[in-house]
């Protein structure tokens, strides 16, 4: 919702299938978008895929953790990428850059944003 209410459309990419994917969204009671990707072709696409797994291993293509917020013109201005799969960038502090990057292209770059005009 935080992100919504700064003009920010959420999706998240997963290598689960769709099945789990499904199960998940529903326990969890998610409200954004996650989209499968079981064979890593997206997170390759992205260079965010976690090479410590080569090709043939079981975890291939398994991403690290990784937080794009792009503008309007599908230009990344914020990256947060973890080491592992074990941790996440921390949303507050996600929120918080997210915010002052805002006010600032507001000032230099109006209209790059998602919810100018």
């Amino acid at each position: 919702g935080q992100f919504r209410t700064l003009g920010y459309n959420v999706v998240s990419v997963s290598v689960d299938e769709v099945r789990e994917i499904a199960k998940f969204l529903k326990a969890q009671r998610i409200g954004y978008p996650m989209l499968s990707d079981p064979h890593g072709d997206i997170n390759l696409s992205l260079g965010i895929r976690d090479v410590r797994y080569p090709l043939g291993s079981a975890a291939f293509g398994e991403p690290r953790p990784t937080l794009c917020i792009l503008d309007q013109k599908g230009i990344v201005r914020l990256r947060y990428q973890e080491r592992t799969y074990l941790t996440r960038p921390k949303l507050d502090g996600v929120l918080r850059d997210a915010e002052q990057m805002q006010k600032y292209l507001q000032r230099v770059e109006p209209g790059a944003l998602l919810n100018d005009g």
